[in-house]
């Protein structure tokens, strides 16, 4: 009965764990230490909860249309290499503040943009 349950704990804690990210998955790794900018493969807009790619790393290819508790009002710094504009908002749906990331930006977000993200388009622009 222990291994079952050990089981069912592990189950429940990936299943919350991923649910806490997003209604679309964001994938990547949640280790700090191993966070930088080279994480970011081609194809992908990638986001860090710290600047110059430190801290939280995660990744996208398809719109989302609210962040997670991990990364709402929480990013610091980005790279589009999806090959297309990708559209960040500072309200769920898509809504209030736009700032449209041209395709190869990588850098770190500023002024009012900063830890502010909470929808990102892909493929859209502002």
């Amino acid at each position: 009965m222990q291994v079952s349950m050990r089981r069912i704990a592990a189950l429940s804690a990936a299943l919350l764990s991923a649910t806490a990210i997003g209604t679309t998955a964001l994938a990547g790794s949640a280790s700090a230490a191993a966070s930088s900018y080279s994480q970011c493969g081609s194809g992908k807009f990638c986001v860090w909860t710290e600047a110059d790619g430190g801290g939280t790393y995660r990744y996208t290819t398809e719109d989302i249309k609210q962040l997670g508790s991990v990364l709402d009002n929480n990013i610091e710094s980005i790279w589009n290499r999806t090959g297309s504009n990708v559209a960040i908002y500072t309200g769920a749906n898509f809504t209030d503040r736009c700032s449209t990331i041209g395709s190869g930006t990588k850098r770190n977000l500023a002024g009012t943009a900063v830890n502010s993200v909470t929808s990102i388009d892909v493929n859209a622009a502002c």
